[in-house]
C-alpha cells in the first residue's frame, strides 16, 4: 500500500499532427509493400528484446503462406547474425533491416503493429509510443509495458520459446491492419499518458508524501 506505479509517458498532444498525417503517407514511402501488414519491432541490443524467437515464429507464419513484412529499428553489435538467421529462414524477402533511426516516426506512421517480444523490460518506451500513434501492439508478457495492454489495444505473447504459440499471436495480430477508426481509438484511450499528465501525477503524489 506504500507503493504508487506511474506508468512511462508519451508527447500525446505533440504527435497530434503526425498521427493525422500518417493516413496520408503510403509504405511504399519507406521501401515498403503498400498492400501487406507491416510489423515494427524497435529496440537495441537485439537478443534481449528478443528478435531470434520473433524471427523463427515468423517463419512459421510465412510457412502458413501469410503475407507480412517486418521493419527491424536499433542498434546491434552483431547484426550479421540476424541477417543470417534470416535468410536461413528464407525470410529475406520479408524483413528489412533499417539500423539506427532518429525519425522513429515516420515507421510508426507507415506501420500497422509494433511488436515487442523482449525477454526483460522494465517498460519499453515503444509500448505507449506507438499505441499514441494508433498501433496495435503484440507484447511479451515480460515488458512491463504489457500492464497497459488490454485486449483493445493488443496481445500478449506467453511465451515467446514457443514457436507455435508466438506464430499464432502474430497471425491474430496481423489482421490488424491500421484503419483511421480503431487508430483514433487506441490513440484516444491512451490520452491520459502524455507527459504533462505524468508529471502532475508525480507532484501531486509527492505533495502527499511531504504532507
Amino acid at each position: 500500500e506504500r507503493i504508487k506505479v506511474i506508468h512511462n509517458g508519451v508527447e500525446w498532444y505533440k504527435w497530434q499532427n503526425p498521427f493525422n498525417e500518417s493516413f496520408d503517407i503510403c509504405k511504399s514511402s519507406l521501401g515498403f509493400h503498400p498492400d501487406l501488414p507491416l510489423l515494427l519491432f524497435v529496440g537495441n541490443g537485439w537478443e534481449r528484446k528478443g528478435l531470434k524467437e520473433l524471427l523463427e515464429a515468423l517463419a512459421v507464419v510465412k510457412s502458413k503462406g501469410i503475407g507480412f513484412q517486418l521493419a527491424v529499428l536499433g542498434k546491434e553489435k552483431n547484426i550479421k547474425y540476424y541477417k543470417e538467421l534470416t535468410n536461413n529462414l528464407k525470410l529475406s524477402s520479408n524483413i528489412k533491416f533499417v539500423g539506427p533511426c532518429k525519425q522513429v516516426i515516420s515507421y510508426y506512421q507507415i506501420a500497422d503493429v509494433a511488436i515487442i517480444p523482449s525477454h526483460y523490460d522494465p517498460f519499453a518506451n515503444v509500448t505507449i509510443e506507438a499505441l499514441a500513434m494508433g498501433l496495435y501492439v503484440i507484447s511479451s508478457k515480460n515488458n512491463g509495458g504489457s500492464e497497459v495492454l488490454p485486449p483493445q489495444r493488443g496481445l500478449i505473447i506467453d511465451n515467446i520459446r514457443d514457436k507455435e504459440g508466438f506464430a499464432f499471436t502474430l497471425e491474430e495480430g496481423l489482421k490488424k491492419m491500421k484503419d483511421k477508426e480503431n487508430a483514433s481509438k487506441i490513440r484516444n484511450s491512451v490520452k491520459d499518458f502524455d507527459f504533462s499528465l505524468k508529471l502532475e501525477e508525480i507532484l501531486q503524489l509527492s505533495a502527499k508524501v511531504t504532507l
